[in-house]
């Protein structure tokens, strides 16, 4: 359950485009993977987020469901932008010291 608290907050930082918030949850080895890219880095990773948050302009996020195993995260939701709805699997990985280590990002 602890991690799905953290989860909770990624995502609710996420949808806020709160930069800052999101960072202090992030491994400065964090990596990040998706349809599209695959970064390795937090600063890599915070300058993708941007690009994201403008790219998606208004949008929500919805969190249909999400489980915990061991230190990693299980999340379906549903991102909905004024263009499009997108289904995604998101896996979140998470080190010792409780830090997101590795995003990886499923469209489905």
């Amino acid at each position: 359950m602890k991690y799905i608290n953290i989860a909770k907050n990624y995502f609710s930082y996420f949808k806020n485009k709160d930069i800052e918030k999101l960072a202090s949850l992030f491994s400065n080895k964090i990596s990040l993977k998706d349809w599209n890219i695959e970064l390795n880095g937090i600063k890599d990773v915070i300058d993708q987020n941007k690009i994201i948050f403008n790219d998606l302009g208004q949008f929500d996020l919805i969190i249909n469901n999400i489980y915990e195993i061991d230190k990693i995260i299980f999340a379906e939701i549903e991102i909905i932008t004024e263009k499009e709805e997108a289904k995604v699997i998101d896996k979140i990985e998470f080190n010792s010291d409780d830090l997101i280590i590795k995003i990886t990002a499923y469209k489905g």
